[in-house]
């Protein structure tokens, strides 16, 4: 899917969903810290 078609399609499923003629879309994500990155992250805060 193009850049174009994949922002038409977002436009009509807003307009669909604005007429209640869609349900909205719902997705739930749960990100996890990364423990190399929080490691490096305590390392640059202690620096500061």
């Amino acid at each position: 899917m193009s850049i174009y078609e994949s922002i038409m399609q977002g436009l009509t499923e807003v307009a669909g969903y604005q007429q209640g003629k869609i349900r909205a879309r719902k997705t739930k994500l749960t990100i996890k810290p990364i423990d190399a990155f929080s490691i490096y992250w305590k390392k640059e805060k202690e620096k500061c």
